[in-house]
């Protein structure tokens, strides 16, 4: 999909961060799990469970599962304990209920079916692990475990979640790629190098995603992920990179501090707000944010890096080269109480435009087509470039003489 108007900014990390976690410190002597008998009896054989022992609590701990499989059965009423599997597509079962993780470590490739309530405690995947629950999973939580990839090489990362609902609390991760296709939670998480992909791969899902009180260090990557909603609050990030993902509502961003921030969505999405939040980019970038993808745009209060040769941008919408007549695409774009020392605004295809009681030190709103602009009560030191750009109505601060650029513009000044 072709955007209209302004540039879309690729953005690329270099260096890294060390281990931020450490794996294989449980040295605690594992039996084989065919050895536990009765116990291993039934894991494969469910129904002879339910006939002998009922819906009491079956428990295994310390046992290391391997070279055995374990495919199509329903496990319920489990708990695993300081458990160690290992394997590539042994362990299959058809669905998994009321079942804990506990102290549990992974290596290998794991599909475990369709998870209903299940928890994983203080768990590891490490070595490029991939576990996955099915389509329908709900209740699925891991919390304080610790993920670690192979590598930085992505064909060496691991993956982790389910094609339903997952939620993430206090865990770690590098190198890995994190998923909730149907719904997704991370409170508290500190991620190094990590993708995000909620959902995606046609299956016509969108899921909302929820991010709070994380660390996410280098590149977040949901490129191309498709959402119903994202919100972020109290969080701090390196790189943000939203780039063709799709947002069906709102995209809500509150109290996050960090570098860079790459919203470059796909058109039709409701709104876009970001409130008390410090990006001071990461050298390359600092914040941009296609706004003809959306309906509203929000941003106040919020502190941002950059120079004149890293701008701001909010901006695009508006396609000059396109003859035809361009219905509006932005109903309302505000922007109040800002600091941005150069904020780009140009090629905005956009109903209502207000930019009011900011910072500014350059501001370029050329090649516009609005319905009004209303510029007034900001801090404008440098430049103001109107260039192009046509507003059916404008209300526009007293600026310094010389301090705009008019060519091709209707916009009136005080």
């Amino acid at each position: 999909m072709k955007r209209r108007g302004f540039l879309s900014i690729a953005i690329r990390i270099a260096g890294g961060y060390g281990a931020i976690f450490l794996t294989g410190c449980d040295l605690m002597k594992k039996e084989k799990i065919q050895n536990f008998g009765k116990q291993f009896n039934y894991l494969k054989d469910p129904d002879l469970r339910k006939r002998e022992a009922g819906d009491v609590t079956l428990t295994l701990d310390s046992a290391y599962v391997s070279n055995v499989e374990f495919i199509g059965q329903s496990w319920n009423n489990i708990r695993f304990i300081n458990c160690e599997f290992v394997g590539s597509h042994q362990i299959r079962p058809k669905s998994l209920e009321k079942v804990i993780f506990e102290n549990c470590r992974f290596t290998g490739v794991f599909n475990l079916g369709v998870l209903k309530e299940v928890r994983f405690l203080d768990c590891q995947l490490v070595g490029g692990t991939h576990l996955v629950g099915d389509t329908g999973s709900r209740s699925t939580v891991f919390e304080r475990c610790i993920f670690e990839g192979a590598d930085s090489e992505p064909n060496s990362w691991g993956s982790v979640g389910t094609y339903g609902e997952a939620t993430f609390i206090d865990c770690r991760g590098k190198w890995f790629d994190i998923s909730g296709y149907a719904g997704l939670t991370l409170v508290s998480c500190e991620f190094d190098e990590v993708g995000c992909q909620p959902a995606g791969g046609g299956e016509g899902l969108y899921a909302p995603v929820l991010l709070e009180r994380c660390k996410l260090r280098g590149r977040f990557n949901m490129v191309s992920a498709d959402l119903q909603s994202l919100t972020i609050r109290d969080t701090v990030l390196d790189h943000l990179d939203l780039t063709n993902a799709t947002i069906k509502d709102d995209l809500v961003i509150e109290r996050v501090r960090g570098g860079a921030i790459q919203v470059g969505i796909k058109e039709a999405a409701r709104a876009f707000s970001m409130k008390d939040s410090q990006i001071h980019g990461n050298g390359i970038s600092v914040c941009y944010v296609y706004a003809g993808a959306f309906d509203s745009v929000l941003i106040e209060r919020c502190i941002f890096g950059g120079d004149v040769t890293k701008p701001v941008i909010i901006a695009g919408g508006f396609d000059p080269d396109n003859k035809e007549t361009q219905p509006v695409m932005t109903r309302r774009l505000t922007l109040r109480d800002n600091r941005i020392p150069f904020l780009c605004s140009g090629y905005l295809n956009a109903g209502d435009v207000v930019i009011e009681g900011n910072t500014i030190e350059s501001l370029d709103v050329q090649q516009g087509r609005l319905d009004s602009l209303e510029i007034a009560g900001n801090t404008i030191t440098r430049s103001v470039n109107f260039t192009g750009t046509q507003a059916k109505k404008s209300k526009v601060q007293r600026l310094a003489k010389d301090q705009a650029k008019l060519d091709g513009s209707n916009i009136k000044l005080s």
